[in-house]
C-alpha cells in the first residue's frame, strides 16, 4: 500500500532524508483531504526486476480495479517517478486490456527518463558512485547493478541521442587524451567485451541490451 511506496528507510517515525520515495506527496495529499485506502493507493514493486518478471502490471490492475469497483471514483490518476515510469509504460502500452486502460485517467511522469540514462551505462561499467561510497564500494554497486534486469531498460535510446556522446571512458583529465568517447551505436559491443572477460556477474548483459533495443521500452 502507501507506505510501501513512501519511503526505504525510517529514522525512528521520521523518513531519512535521502530514502525519500513518494513521502513528500503523500503527506502533501493527505493535507489535502486524500486518504491512504479510500482514495489513495500505493503500489510497490521489485524495481531491480524488468516488468515482465516481477508484479507489477498485474497488481496495479488489481488496485485499479479494486478502486472504480469499490469507491465512487471511475477513473484513476498514476504518478509514477524515473524507472517506474518505464515499468508502468510498459503495463500500459503491452499488457493492460482495453477495460483495465479504460480505468485510467492519466499519467503523471515525475522525471521519466524515456530517453535512458546515460548514467547507468557508466554504472554498469564502473559503479560511478551510485551510492554512496561510504554505504557500498563502486565495484559493488556495478556488480549488483549488472544483476538487475531493469538497470538494462534505462541504457540510453540510441534515437533520442544519435551520435551524441554518451560514455567516456579513462582518466578524465582531457590534456591526458586518453578518455575513450562513444555512442549508444558503441553500447552493445562494449558491453559484449565486458561479459566476455568478467566474471558470472556481467552474464548476459550483451543479451540483455540487445533485448531492451528490440523491445523499445522507451516507447
Amino acid at each position: 500500500g502507501v507506505k510501501g511506496v513512501a519511503c526505504i528507510l525510517k529514522a525512528g517515525r521520521e523518513c531519512v532524508s535521502t530514502a525519500k520515495v513518494f513521502w513528500d506527496m503523500i503527506v502533501a495529499l493527505e493535507k489535502a483531504g486524500y486518504r491512504a485506502g479510500s482514495n489513495l493507493f500505493g503500489v510497490p514493486y521489485d524495481w531491480r526486476l524488468a516488468p515482465t518478471e516481477n508484479k507489477l502490471c498485474a497488481d496495479l490492475a488489481t488496485v485499479l480495479h479494486h478502486v472504480t469497483n469499490n469507491t465512487r471514483h471511475r477513473k484513476a490518476l498514476l504518478a509514477a517517478h524515473s524507472l517506474g515510469n518505464l515499468q508502468l509504460v510498459h503495463c500500459l502500452n503491452r499488457v493492460f486490456s482495453a477495460e483495465t486502460l479504460a480505468k485510467v485517467k492519466a499519467l503523471v511522469a515525475i522525471a521519466p527518463p524515456f530517453g535512458g540514462s546515460p548514467q547507468v551505462a557508466r554504472v554498469l561499467f564502473s559503479g560511478a558512485e551510485m551510492v554512496s561510497r561510504l554505504i557500498i564500494s563502486d565495484l559493488e554497486t556495478r556488480d549488483f547493478a549488472r544483476q538487475m534486469p531493469a538497470a538494462y531498460m534505462l541504457l540510453p535510446s540510441e534515437r533520442v541521442f544519435g551520435n551524441d556522446t554518451i560514455l567516456s571512458l579513462g582518466t578524465g583529465d582531457p590534456a591526458a587524451r586518453e578518455d575513450y568517447l562513444g555512442t549508444a551505436a558503441d553500447m552493445g559491443a562494449l558491453l559484449r567485451k565486458i561479459e566476455a572477460h568478467v566474471g558470472p556477474e556481467a552474464s548476459g548483459m550483451g543479451q540483455a541490451h540487445a533485448a531492451s533495443l528490440r523491445a523499445d521500452m522507451w516507447e
